[in-house]
């Protein structure tokens, strides 16, 4: 079998398209990867006016979408890769053949997920926030050491609070990294449930640093059950 993957664009009709928090997941794997590994391609869009959304953040689950997480006091480990909107709302990834969950994040708008597989072409909508929405909020972001060593072990947390009572953070409170292609969940301030919410507090995750010398800018965002968008902020580690 020949080692160059064949590139398909699946149309809208084909591909499971989510609009806030509701998912269709694909059947089954489509014959779209021929090699290994093939291109992800996906385009941000306003879901009101159909306008490609620059700068939109991308964290992304291996193995498909809404994953079972095996320990609810700590993050899902699904979350691995990550990535950023370019002109055009555009984003590409080559990864292995597979399925992936995308979960898209800006604030003033709704979060938007889609399952798409290595190979595929995908549009994924969010939606602006309604008037009467309560983005969550974080705060207080902090690292243990703003300048590490190679592979050294990091913290990074941050506060995260609910802007409505009755819509709890979901447990996608997450860091991304997008000019390495990274994503990460952050551990909850204590136990919660897929899909019921998870509490506010102080969300963390211990890592270990970028093997290769640089300066590394972290994006910390949040989103809760019913689709809502929290601010975004910055933490920058610096390699050497």
């Amino acid at each position: 079998m020949s080692g160059r993957p064949l590139l398909v664009t699946v149309s809208m009709a084909m591909l499971p398209l989510l609009t806030g928090c509701r998912s269709q997941p694909l059947g089954e794997e489509l014959p779209v990867c021929s090699g290994e590994t093939a291109a992800l391609r996906a385009r941000a869009l306003d879901g009101s006016s159909f306008q490609p959304i620059e700068g939109m953040l991308v964290s992304i689950e291996v193995g498909g979408i809404y994953l079972p997480n095996p320990d609810h006091s700590k993050a899902n480990p699904a979350f691995q890769l990550g990535a950023r909107s370019g002109p055009g709302g555009l984003f590409e990834l080559a990864l292995p053949c597979g399925p992936y969950g995308l979960h898209t994040f800006l604030p003033g708008f709704r979060y938007g997920a889609a399952v798409v597989y290595a190979g595929q072409s995908a549009e994924i909508f969010s939606e602006p926030l309604l008037p009467l929405d309560r983005p969550p909020a974080i705060s207080q972001a902090s690292l243990s050491a703003q300048a590490v060593a190679p592979g050294e072990l990091v913290t990074i947390q941050v506060m995260a609070v609910k802007g409505a009572l009755e819509d709890p953070l979901s447990e996608e409170v997450v860091a991304v990294l997008p000019e390495m292609g990274q994503s990460m969940a952050l551990d909850p301030p204590g136990p919660g449930q897929q899909g019921y919410g998870f509490p506010d507090g102080v969300w963390s995750r211990t890592f270990n640093a970028p093997s290769t010398p640089g300066t590394y800018a972290y994006q910390l965002i949040a989103t809760t059950e019913g689709c809502v968008t929290s601010n975004r902020l910055e933490l920058v580690l610096s390699v050497r």
